[in-house]
């Protein structure tokens, strides 16, 4: 039995015949052999080299190769050196120190280390009562006055309603609207109606007086949803909340055009605060009888 490494050997030597008869054939030559007669005359495989190609070629892959490392060692940031008391030298990037929380981040450069008060809870603004706004010339006071208590008395199965209209914009007359009567002077910051329908413009007034006014002072309006929320730019001190409907939204009853406002609150603050408190419902005494009263 032919030993394998005697096997391979004689395999390697017919390749190196055979690579030795094609150089011959083609006249090929080995980069860096060393170039003498006698050596060029040689069989291929056998050709001596000269190494110093080679070397050289290794010495300048080892300078690139440095010059790389040097380059990126100087173009890296110094690290922070620190040392804890009593013990070794400590070198690594410092981590900072987490953010506080929101609750403690002072809004007011005043105030710098400060922490932000909580708003203090308040106590709803009382409404006494809600009267009727349908002012002459055009008006004539008659927007069902003798059911504007159902909107404040916390039974959302009751509402107030206004007349009903064939125009959503009156056509005759430049719009209604609800007097809120505070039972005492208070910071306002927001006010809630709910309908039953949606549609409409509704204006947020402090002076049931100017409602006919073109250029009177309007503190803030929205167009109306089920549930609108009204919301002024900063809280008023405000006696009368004047509720001032520029146009009507389409009741859930019958699909005319009116006011159905089952529930309507007004949410205060503190003087000089940012709390508020939900007042309307449950807030002052509603008549007893809640059965609706014929339309006109």
């Amino acid at each position: 039995m032919v030993p394998p490494s005697s096997g391979l050997h004689n395999f390697g030597q017919r390749m190196a015949e055979r690579i030795d008869s094609f150089a011959q054939e083609h006249n090929l030559r080995v980069p860096g052999e060393i170039r003498d007669p006698e050596n060029q005359a040689a069989p291929l495989t056998r050709r001596r080299l000269d190494p110093g190609p080679f070397v050289l070629l290794f010495i300048a892959a080892l300078v690139v190769v440095s010059m790389v490392f040097a380059f990126q060692t100087l173009a890296d940031v110094q690290m922070p050196v620190t040392r804890a008391a009593g013990g070794p030298i400590i070198t690594g990037v410092e981590k900072p120190p987490p953010p506080p929380p929101l609750s403690e981040v002072d809004t007011d450069p005043g105030t710098e280390g400060e922490v932000a008060p909580e708003p203090e809870p308040v106590e709803p603004p009382v409404i006494a009562n809600i009267g009727v706004l349908d002012p002459p010339p055009d008006g004539d006071g008659q927007e069902n006055p003798e059911l504007t208590y159902r909107a404040w008395d916390g039974d959302p199965s009751t509402w107030w309603r206004s007349r009903s209209y064939v125009d959503p914009q009156y056509g005759m007359k430049s719009g209604i609207g609800l007097d809120i009567q505070l039972a005492q002077p208070a910071m306002v910051r927001e006010v809630v109606l709910n309908l039953n329908g949606e549609g409409g413009h509704v204006q947020v007034l402090g002076d049931p007086g100017v409602v006919l006014d073109p250029n009177r002072l309007v503190l803030a309006e929205a167009d109306m949803g089920r549930e609108t929320v009204i919301t002024l730019p900063q809280p008023v001190e405000m006696s009368n909340v004047v509720l001032w409907f520029t146009s009507l939204p389409v009741a859930d009853s019958d699909g005319r055009n009116r006011v159905e406002m089952t529930e309507v609150r007004v949410l205060g603050v503190e003087p000089g605060g940012a709390g508020g408190g939900a007042g309307g419902a449950g807030a002052g005494e509603a008549p007893a009888d809640a059965g609706e009263a014929p339309e006109e």
